[in-house]
């Protein structure tokens, strides 16, 4: 599946809430691949692939349909993410800090 698919894929299963329940819903889910790695830093087992796996899709959706909230689409957002990591790169500041660097 490409971005375009699953874009228009995570539409059936969008009830169409207020921006703001993205917003709150991609944060947990960020919170919640946080505390996986949390339990396995606490000794508590390894990581559960499998539950990493649905968490992971589930940031996936909240930020596709987050994202689509505000006319943007993955295949956009990578493709920008991944010429600004390539700029820093080569102007060696990729291991600095702050976002204009």
């Amino acid at each position: 599946m490409n971005f375009k698919e699953y874009e228009e894929a995570s539409k059936e299963t969008d009830l169409d809430n207020g921006i703001t329940y993205y917003h709150m819903g991609l944060a947990e889910e960020c919170g919640e691949v946080m505390g996986i790695r949390k339990r396995m830093l606490r000794g508590e087992g390894s990581i559960n692939y499998d539950k990493l796996r649905d968490e992971f899709g589930d940031v996936l959706w909240y930020l596709t349909r987050l994202a689509a909230k505000y006319n943007m689409s993955l295949d956009e957002i990578a493709t920008r993410n991944i010429e600004k990591l390539q700029d820093r790169l080569a102007r060696g500041v990729i291991k600095g800090s702050g976002s204009n660097r």
